[in-house]
């Protein structure tokens, strides 16, 4: 009986002593950690990862007089170290190597500190008026001990390839925003889950620099949701009902001036009329008493402002001269578009589409809101000229089409293009100059093909109405443009060679295939039963058979071009894409985070890999027709079976474009489109950087050869095609 006891007393403590240890082994696993030591009681946290990068002095944060005593003497290069958290309001610091702290590297830390070192322990010592203690990599450092309230919420998420993050904790929630130094003292911030972001982004530049004065100065420029979200007292004006995109406010003959957009079914002038109940003068402009537009603007409580209707835009100062002056430039064509330097000065360096803009001689930054998260970008005083010259291209062509470019296709040599506007201009540019053009009379669809025709070669151009093929010269052959009247194409025409001779098929908008010959002769209209269909028809071969691929968001038809008759149908899924793969077509598409692989018989098969939130598609000039696959900054080159060729961590904050350009030489060239910052990257299939600098450009990018590794980046900036050149 006493064995029994005894026995069971032995496992009573045997538990006791396990449960101990796993909670020391909890409490040890933790200890030290940045989330039980720091917290809303700092006011804020500045977590630095690369010490050599940051310049404390840029960056709107301000620590104890301690701590920027301690910190300026530390060795932190010496003693390997890859975060420092610093408090705003308490005297204590956190520091996390890439090594297990020792005393020996505790000694490469202090020694460029006058204060002697005195350790009291294996893991504790004392310097100055600071306490220390270490645990594996970590070491806090404090002037006494401090009582923190652990966060809720996680602030420890930042992104460790930034240069610093900045925590500020506002009641019991915090923002976190991700610092990053950039070359020629360009800072870019980025604030993650900002409650209060709310906004768009908008291309000042091309809003407003037409109707602004050529010689302003202090350009600021708000987004209209922006401004909304920042100061109430927008939000319950007038101005706020009228507004379209934005204001921009200025100073001109040392006078304050903004200069507002508005809606077509607004009248900024009468509303203000309506606002104050007064009946309107009949006149292109009004004098306001006691309204405020802004919480800066009229910056005098009660005194008065005049509003001056111009076009589609509003003048608004306290001085009528003013308003009259701005109104006469803008007549007279003496506007900011037409001083070059001037728009260098404000717009150079900063993103295209922001939601606020400022640019004076003493400062310039800008601010975009995208999905809750606040982009901020601050380049140095006095720097902006210096910092284009670093980081962009010395040599470029521009081609201005003068409308919104549907594609182009480049030629041999530089300044030579093809290329059409969505309204269906045609132009072609030889060494930069405009050398011909025509419009097709209807909408352009789609991209320029190149075909070659008894041994000429034709650009295709794909309209609604139309087939049109032209020579690099102009003309066109016999027959074309083949125009269709009773229904619409819905996207480019696809062509093929089949026993020696040359046809196009294309789908229209009743779901046919119609079938052209080289002359513009219609040959055959195959009926398919399908609706919407919006990708072009994929044509291969066989078994010694040629067959035509048709889909659209749901359905695939394999039809026996020949017999013109269908051959198989089986269900897809949404944003499918093709490949040609040993003489068979191969579909593609992610759902549910896998890829998935049709073949030409319908059979499904799951690719390995895990591809949520990723986008998917072929490529142009890539021999191996490989698969791009791209989310949020990251870009995966994918081969025919499934596996990762390239993985491309990008700096594009939101991929809109990708090409795939294979050089003479072999080498390839990975184009990525930024489509927030509206920067062109390039990359090699090794996933580094083609050359360490971004150009601006939005949608299709293509590089393409020159001559002894000199190469073309072709892109398009608003209305121009723009050439850069790349070695």
């Amino acid at each position: 009986m006493l064995g029994r006891y005894v026995l069971l007393t032995l496992g009573v403590i045997a538990l006791l002593w396990t449960g101990y240890v796993a909670i020391d082994l909890i409490d040890k696993k933790d200890e030290l950690a940045p989330l039980q030591y720091f917290g809303k009681e700092d006011g804020g946290i500045l977590i630095i990862h690369r010490q050599n990068e940051v310049d404390l002095s840029t960056i709107n944060f301000n620590t104890t007089k301690e701590n920027s005593s301690l910190i300026n003497s530390l060795s932190f290069e010496s003693a390997n170290v890859k975060s420092v958290f610093l408090s705003e309001k308490r005297s204590h610091i956190l520091l996390e190597s890439n090594e297990l702290w020792s005393r020996e590297l505790v000694r490469e830390l202090f020694k460029g500190s006058t204060e002697p070192l005195d350790f009291s322990g294996i893991n504790s010592f004392k310097s100055g008026k600071y306490a220390g203690e270490i645990y594996r990599n970590r070491l806090y450092l404090s002037q006494q001990k401090y009582n923190t309230t652990v966060s809720e919420n996680n602030w420890t998420k930042h992104d460790v390839k930034s240069s610093a993050s900045l925590v500020t904790f506002i009641a019991a929630d915090f923002t976190l925003t991700d610092i990053y130094f950039k070359s020629a003292g360009r800072i870019d911030y980025v604030t993650k889950a900002n409650s209060n972001a709310a906004g768009n982004q908008v291309k000042d530049k091309s809003l407003f620099a037409f109707v602004l004065p050529s010689n302003l100065s202090n350009y600021h420029f708000y987004e209209k949701e922006y401004l909304g979200s920042i100061d109430a007292t927008f939000k319950g004006n007038p101005m706020y009902a009228w507004m379209d995109k934005g204001m921009v406010e200025f100073t001109f003959n040392e006078q304050v001036v903004i200069i507002s957009d508005y809606r077509e079914s607004q009248d900024p002038v009468n509303s203000l009329f309506d606002f104050v109940k007064q009946d309107p003068n009949n006149d292109q402009y009004g004098f306001f008493e006691d309204v405020k537009l802004t919480k800066s603007f009229p910056n005098v409580s009660g005194s008065g402002f005049y509003a001056f209707s111009m076009d589609d835009f509003v003048v608004l100062s306290t001085d009528k001269e003013t308003c009259e002056k701005i109104v006469a430039e803008y007549k007279l064509g003496n506007t900011l578009s037409q001083n070059p330097d001037r728009l260098e000065e404000i717009f150079t360096g900063l993103p295209e589409r922001v939601s606020e803009r400022f640019a004076s001689s003493a400062s310039k930054f800008s601010k975009t809101v995208y999905k809750s998260q606040l982009f901020q970008t601050i380049l140095p005083s006095g720097q902006e000229k210096l910092a284009d010259e670093t980081v962009k291209p010395k040599e470029s062509v521009t081609m201005k089409m003068g409308q919104t470019i549907q594609d182009f296709i480049v030629l041999n040599g530089n300044g030579n293009i093809i290329a059409i506007t969505k309204n269906g201009n045609v132009a072609a540019f030889t060494n930069g100059k405009r050398n011909w053009e025509r419009n097709l009379g209807s909408s352009a669809i789609g991209t320029i093909e190149e075909v070659n025709l008894n041994g000429q070669n034709y650009f295709v151009f794909t309209t609604k109405n139309g087939i049109h093929l032209i020579d690099q010269q102009g003309n066109s052959p016999s027959g074309f443009p083949f125009i269709i009247n009773d229904s619409e194409f819905t996207t480019i025409a696809s062509n093929y060679i089949w026993k020696n001779k040359s046809y196009f098929v294309i789908p229209d908008s009743k779901g046919n295939l119609q079938q052209i010959d080289f002359s513009g002769r219609k040959t055959n209209t195959l009926k398919t039963g399908l609706s919407d269909i919006q990708t072009p028809i994929d044509v291969w071969v066989s078994n010694r058979k040629l067959y035509f691929g048709v889909r659209n968001s749901a359905i695939f038809k394999m039809y026996d071009a020949d017999s013109r008759r269908e051959f198989r149908s089986f269900s897809i899924l949404e944003n499918s894409t093709s490949a040609k793969i040993e003489n068979e077509l191969i579909q593609f598409a992610i759902s549910n985070s896998e890829l998935i692989r049709f073949d030409q018989k319908g059979n499904k098969n799951t690719l390995k890999g895990n591809w949520k939130n990723f986008n998917l598609q072929g490529t142009t000039g890539d021999l191996n027709n490989n698969l791009i696959a791209y989310s949020t900054g990251v870009l995966k080159l994918i081969d025919l079976v499934g596996n990762v060729i390239t993985i491309i961590n990008s700096d594009a904050k939101e991929i809109d474009n990708v090409s795939v350009n294979t050089m003479a030489n072999g080498k390839t060239i990975i184009c990525i489109v930024d489509g927030l910052e509206n920067d062109v990257y390039l990359h090699g299939l090794n996933g580094q950087l083609f050359v360490n600098q971004s150009f601006d450009g939005t949608g299709k990018s293509v590089v393409t050869d020159v001559a002894n590794g000199n190469y073309l980046l072709t892109t398009i900036v608003d209305d121009f095609i723009v050439q850069y050149s790349v070695n």
